[in-house]
């Protein structure tokens, strides 16, 4: 917990970038993934809860993300797109969703293009 208005608790999320946080302000039912998350891909347009492009490892992104399953917030704000007012658990499966449907994607580009 920082000593700041708010009090947000701070929760490592490592991934988009080694230091990568998120804070959790309970008192306001609201998570700032910044991110960590993000609600519309900014390279292909699309909307929904994703891992952010340009992030340092995708897969540490990923699995950083178990740690906010039991997080009880209805609203989270990510750094790129809308806020998403499904709850943390509702994003998370939709990031899961988006990247298993990424990577079979980028499996049917043939090699070479």
């Amino acid at each position: 917990t920082l000593d700041v208005p708010g009090a947000p608790r701070v929760i490592l999320v490592p991934g988009h970038t080694p230091g990568s946080a998120a804070l959790l302000f309970a008192g306001h039912d609201a998570l700032f993934v910044g991110d960590a998350m993000a609600t519309h891909s900014v390279t292909t347009g699309d909307d929904g809860p994703r891992i952010s492009p340009f992030t340092a490892d995708p897969v540490q992104a990923l699995a950083s993300l178990d740690r906010l399953m039991d997080v009880r917030a209805t609203l989270v704000l990510p750094g790129h797109g809308q806020a998403w007012s499904g709850g943390v658990a509702a994003a998370v499966a939709a990031v899961r969703r988006a990247a298993t449907v990424g990577a079979v994607r980028q499996a049917e580009v043939p090699a070479g293009r």
